[in-house]
């Protein structure tokens, strides 16, 4: 069994040997060939798995396996002199390093590459064009290739050279950086020019061109809410009172039988009665909005027995404050109005907006509330012209609350579709 251990051991260490003397051949062309040699040697003991012999080592420097060493150590030998070092075989690791001849003794020089030229005996980099600077990285490339191409270790001079290789790429690149910001520059200068002479130019042609008539605007309700900050409101025209006319029995069962009727009894042109507007109202009455008092005195005069006169109520305008977030009293509302808002006006008092305003509804839209102020004309002008106003802590827009009846019969306004007359349904879409 012994035996058996002994020759394969013996076989393994032969072809051990073997691959190693092939790599030594290798190693040294390529050191005749780059002037590589190892530094140190990294020969390793042999392994104690079994009891052999080594060929070329004298017999007392024989390994055998006693009783006092486990062999499951690794631990290593000492060698016992200079002469066993070089008698030692390539064992388990790389080739130890071989003794050099005489003329060896000295260390190689270390390797200088080609010089790059130093640009400050030119001027410094300022006066080296593109190609130039693109020449000294590509000449500083090389340099830093040729010393790193080898598969040695680099010395300190080596290093020092790529380091200063290194510093003259850098030097380069920063160069290169410079110039393409000045051009940058005077780049964007050249367009700021360019963009000054066109403002010039247009300047001088809109002096000498004839300015264009501007279309007039078609009043509508967007044009009057949607007014420019700063800018008075429209000026709301004044209406006359107005007269609503009611059947005095059943014996008129329309507006246009009430409407007829006050035609066949009242001349307005010969009576000296100013007629506004006459519209139709439900129960089959008849609204007469005459141009003054006097004008509705004689109306209300005239009206023949089968009908009944009463005033029309005209209603307040109405102001709308949104986006409220907090839900207060109208008295701590009417005060905070006044006090935060119109304080500087010594004309509103805090008595007279309460006279001149109150707070016709309250509703709460999703998260906050909608306020609908019904105030007189002075109010709503004084509001209106403010734009905001700012209630305990938050801020309110102001506009005109606008109440339009659209019929959804004919998609007209001041009737409901009960009311209407239209004998065709008219799309909301055209």
């Amino acid at each position: 069994m012994e035996e058996d251990e002994a020759a394969a051991a013996k076989a393994y260490l032969e072809a051990e040997m073997a691959q190693k003397e092939e790599e030594l051949r290798i190693l040294e062309e390529m050191s005749a060939a780059t002037g590589f040699t190892p530094r140190h040697s990294l020969a390793r003991s042999p392994p104690r798995d079994g009891d052999f012999v080594t060929p070329g080592l004298p017999p007392q420097t024989q390994r055998s396996r006693s009783p006092s060493v486990n062999p499951g150590t690794s631990t290593k030998r000492a060698l016992a002199s200079p002469e066993e070092v070089q008698a030692v075989p390539p064992i388990g690791g790389i080739l130890t390093s071989q003794p050099r001849a005489a003329s060896d003794s000295n260390p190689p020089a270390p390797r200088t590459p080609d010089p790059t030229p130093d640009p400050s005996a030119q001027g410094g980099l300022a006066s080296l064009d593109k190609l130039q600077l693109l020449e000294m990285v590509h000449k500083a490339l090389k340099g830093i290739g040729s010393i790193t191409k080898a598969a040695n270790k680099l010395n300190m001079t080596d290093k020092g050279t790529v380091a200063s290789h290194s510093q003259d790429i850098l030097a380069a690149v920063a160069a290169l950086e410079l110039r393409l910001a000045d051009a940058e520059h005077q780049a964007n200068a050249v367009k700021l020019q360019v963009a000054a002479k066109e403002i010039e130019f247009l300047k001088q042609s809109a002096c000498v061109s004839a300015p264009q008539p501007s279309l007039p605007q078609v009043p509508s309700y967007a044009n009057m809410l949607k007014l420019p900050r700063g800018k008075a409101p429209i000026p709301v025209q004044p209406q006359g009172p107005a007269v609503i006319f009611y059947p005095a029995d059943e014996s008129l069962k329309s507006s246009e039988d009430t409407k007829r009727t006050l035609q066949n009894a009242i001349k307005p042109g010969s009576e000296g009665i100013r007629i506004q507007s006459v519209r139709m109202v439900g129960k089959s009455g008849v609204v007469i909005r005459t141009a003054n008092l006097e004008a509705a005195q004689k109306l209300k005069a005239a009206a023949p027995p089968s009908l009944k006169a009463a005033d029309s109520k005209t209603g307040l305008p109405r102001i709308a404050l949104r986006f409220l977030r907090s839900d207060i009293s109208e008295e701590d509302f009417l005060v905070d109005l006044q006090k935060v808002n119109l304080s500087d006006d010594p004309e509103w008092s805090l008595d007279k907006v309460k006279q001149s305003c109150k707070v016709a509804l309250k509703k709460e839209v999703g998260t906050k509330f909608l306020y609908i102020l019904e105030c007189t004309m002075p109010m709503r002008d004084k509001l209106i012209r403010l734009g905001k106003v700012y209630i305990g802590w938050d801020e309110a827009e102001v506009s005109d609350h606008v109440r339009a009846t659209c019929c959804l019969r004919c998609q007209q306004y001041g009737h409901p579709e009960k009311y209407c007359r239209a004998k065709e349904m008219v799309c909301g879409r055209t």
